[in-house]
Formats: C-alpha cells, sequence, structure tokens
C-alpha cells in the first residue's frame, strides 16, 4: 500500500500523537505513517525556528529600546537576499559588496574603529567564503567583528562592545 492510499485510508488517525493498534494496521503502514510524522515535525520545527530576518528585526527593535533615540549609531547594510535582476545590477553599481555584514555600530570602543555584526539563524545558518574573507579583512583594519546566531547573540555581542573601556 503506498503512502497516499495509507494517507487516506488512516485520515483523522495522523493528527493523532500516537498510531492506533487495529487488525487494520500493518507494519508497513505503521513505517509510512512514522515517516510522515517525522517529516511533520521537522517542517514544524523549520517554522517555529525565526529565520536570519525574523531574527534581525526583533534585534533592531531591541536597539531602538536600548539607545532611546539614538538607534542611528546601528545600521543594516542591505547587502543580502533575493532581489529581480535589474534591481541586483542598480545596488552593484551603487556599491553593494557580498560578503559584508548585516549591521553596523558607528561607535568606536576598546581600540575598535566599529563594530559589525552578522546575522544567522539559531541553527542552519553558516558563513560563506565572501562573508569569511570580508570578514577577515575588517578585523585587519581594526573592527570588531561577530558572528551572532540569533538575537540573543547579538544582543550579548552589542551589550560587552558597548562596556568595552581603552585599547583593544
Amino acid at each position: 500500500m503506498g503512502a497516499k492510499t495509507f494517507v487516506q485510508k488512516l485520515g483523522v488517525i495522523l493528527r493523532w500523537d500516537h498510531i492506533v493498534e487495529s487488525a487494520y494496521t500493518t507494519t508497513d503502514e505503521k513505517k509510512v505513517y512514522f515517516r510522515l510524522r517525522r517529516r511533520r515535525a521537522i517542517k514544524q520545527m523549520k517554522q517555529i525556528l525565526p529565520t536570519e530576518s525574523q531574527e534581525q528585526v526583533a534585534f533592531m527593535q531591541w536597539v531602538d529600546m536600548f539607545f532611546n533615540g539614538n538607534e542611528e549609531f546601528v545600521f543594516a547594510i542591505p547587502n543580502g537576499g533575493l532581489r529581480n535582476v535589474l534591481v541586483a545590477k542598480k545596488m552593484k553599481a551603487e556599491g553593494v559588496k557580498a560578503g559584508v555584514p548585516d549591521l553596523f555600530l558607528t561607535l568606536a570602543r576598546g581600540g575598535y574603529h566599529g563594530l559589525f555584526i552578522e546575522m544567522k539563524r539559531i541553527k542552519g545558518g553558516s558563513t560563506s567564503k565572501d562573508q569569511k574573507d570580508k570578514i577577515e579583512r575588517l578585523r585587519n583594519c581594526g573592527y570588531k567583528v561577530d558572528i551572532c546566531k540569533g538575537f540573543d547573540e547579538a544582543k550579548k555581542s552589542i551589550l560587552e562592545y558597548v562596556q568595552m573601556r581603552g585599547d583593544k
């Protein structure tokens, strides 16, 4: 029996947290049921985990409150995301560069010229080769660069940076 037939046969049972044992349920049907349940659970986990964009929006809302009217010290650098080909060409001509971190704090602290933050998802986000290269170059130029997995790490990073004093 195929997965589709099994799903149609069980109908309501797929919404339950457990499979009902009955004379009609075969071992193959149970395997298909648990595979479907696992796929659904994985899909739900992906929906529960916020995207990089959602994490950054929450962080910027917190920044607005933290800097209390001086939020212009932190700004986003619009260098990622999917765009129309014409818009992408225009932005490239205007100077948008691949690999530049997502956020910049313009305050100099602890011997650094400023703080760049590269936001990533809590799970699954990774830095590209372009990003690693740009991050290394920025660090060599005297900037602090943190790669933050989610809102909490970004908040911790900015709080630690703002409290820095003196040289590196």
